[in-house]
């Protein structure tokens, strides 16, 4: 796995749209239903993989985007080394990263991302495509094994039914209170 980066995101809890009675909250990359507060594009202080490289830079915007820290949860992430499409896992670039990985962070599952817009994440299937109804997935939508997830992404990239591939696997990382 290759340190990612950071983020923030206002976490937002299960409504009834998402049929499965074990997830509470979405931890899911994507930022389609639990946001990231800071808009990216008007500072580019992130790197290539969309997240930021330290909490001090996240620290920074969130000042400068003067937004309720207190509502925020703090997610670092990790990256699987390679992408799956059309049924082939095949090693993919990224940019020299400087990420600095933290203790206080503690795993609380995978996610499957698709990347179709090259390396800026878009929708996850579990939760944007309602993937955790098909795959068993933890209470923040997540899937609990690195083994588990790698299956799951080859049969979300088989199957079709989902946002456009390319896949990748993201473990996801909560900072501890």
């Amino acid at each position: 796995m290759i340190p990612a980066g950071y983020t923030v995101k206002i976490i937002h809890e299960k409504d009834d749209w998402l049929k499965v009675s074990n997830v509470r909250q979405i931890y899911s990359v994507s930022e389609c239903i639990s946001k990231c507060p800071i808009n990216h594009y008007d500072h580019w202080k992130f790197n290539s993989l969309v997240f930021y490289d330290n909490e001090k830079i996240l620290e920074e915007l969130l000042v400068k985007d003067v937004i309720n820290k207190s509502e925020l949860t703090w997610f670092y992430y990790e990256i699987f080394e390679k992408e799956i499409s059309n049924g082939i896992w095949k090693e993919f670039e990224v940019e020299k990263l400087n990420v600095e990985k933290l203790d206080s962070y503690k795993l609380v599952g995978f996610d499957i991302a698709c990347y179709s817009i090259g390396s800026s994440h878009d929708c996850s299937p579990l939760s944007c495509n309602r993937g955790a109804e098909v795959f068993e997935v933890n209470e923040f939508c997540l899937i609990n094994k690195l083994e588990d997830a790698i299956n799951s992404a080859e049969k979300i990239d088989k199957d079709g039914g989902y946002e456009t591939g390319p896949y990748r696997i993201l473990g996801v990382y909560k900072k501890e209170s």
